[in-house]
């Protein structure tokens, strides 16, 4: 009895200590499980397929938009677009950075906020496939291979060959927070009239756009292991069945932010020709 106590005790010491770097992961383990209800895989699962499902409503909403028979607006760029559809993408743009801020705030909220964010999502990037002539091909390259990716990592995880530990997720957290100082950074140097022109300078560089890129891909993809783990335990640990929409949401977060820094990274490419 002594020796299942050290190891209920250890378990749960090795979740507390392993911090994923997806707030909305790091807000179920301080969820006290008080309904007498247990979080499973299958009911994750089906919150995510939920949410895939908002994401083809968003991108079925712009396409209805796309065929209205509205005068369409084109610039000597090759955007092609009606107004319906800009006042679309407006809004998605600006529900996609809303939307997530509320479902973590406001956590019961996840389901309906969660929603609006997928949905806004596959709006907007279906809105920039039909405009941006130009990189219609190259969003479409970034779905597949996101997917590819996830698929990649659930195996590996799966099979064990990386392990996701304190070091790890450690390792994650510093590289997300120096991708995210180093954001802040220029965009403060931006508003820097000193600063503004060498800032502008640097980065319209494709090489510097494509270095940061690169290591976007490297801390999301790290982040869906970290994300995948803490799901993992969380459901060992007996959560609450309510915690499962913000699991769900959490890893549907880390797998757009994905797809998000992959469209950047093929853009760029394409920019290079």
């Amino acid at each position: 009895m002594t020796l299942n106590t050290l190891n209920n005790q250890t378990r749960t010491s090795t979740a507390t200590k392993t911090k994923g770097s997806n707030p909305f992961i790091n807000s179920v383990e301080k969820t006290q499980n008080t309904d007498g209800t247990r979080a499973s895989f299958q009911g994750v699962i089906a919150k995510g397929i939920v949410f895939v499902i908002a994401i083809v409503i968003g991108a079925m909403i712009e396409l209805f938009l796309n065929a209205l028979p509205m005068q369409q607006i084109i610039n000597s760029d090759g955007m092609i677009a009606n107004a319906a559809q800009l006042f679309g993408l407006a809004s998605a743009s600006i529900l996609v950075v809303v939307a997530p801020i509320i479902a973590f705030v406001a956590e019961k909220t996840t389901p309906v906020t969660g929603s609006i964010f997928c949905a806004s999502v596959g709006f907007m990037y279906t809105a920039l496939a039909d405009i941006l002539v130009k990189y219609r091909s190259a969003i479409l390259l970034a779905l597949v291979i996101t997917v590819a990716i996830f698929a990649a990592i659930n195996l590996v995880y799966r099979t064990g060959i990386i392990k996701v530990n304190r070091k790890f997720a450690s390792v994650v957290t510093v590289l997300f927070a120096t991708f995210l100082i180093a954001s802040l950074l220029v965009a403060a140097c931006s508003f820097i009239p000193a600063l503004s022109g060498v800032t502008a300078l640097v980065f319209s560089s494709p090489l510097v756009s494509i270095s940061l890129s690169v290591l976007g891909i490297i801390v999301a993809t790290l982040f869906i292991f970290t994300d995948i783990d803490k799901i993992h335990k969380n459901i060992e640990n007996g959560v609450s069945a309510k915690c499962e929409w913000t699991m769900a949401f959490s890893i549907i977060f880390s797998v757009i932010w994905l797809f998000m820094q992959i469209v950047s990274f093929i853009m760029n490419i394409v920019d290079l020709k």
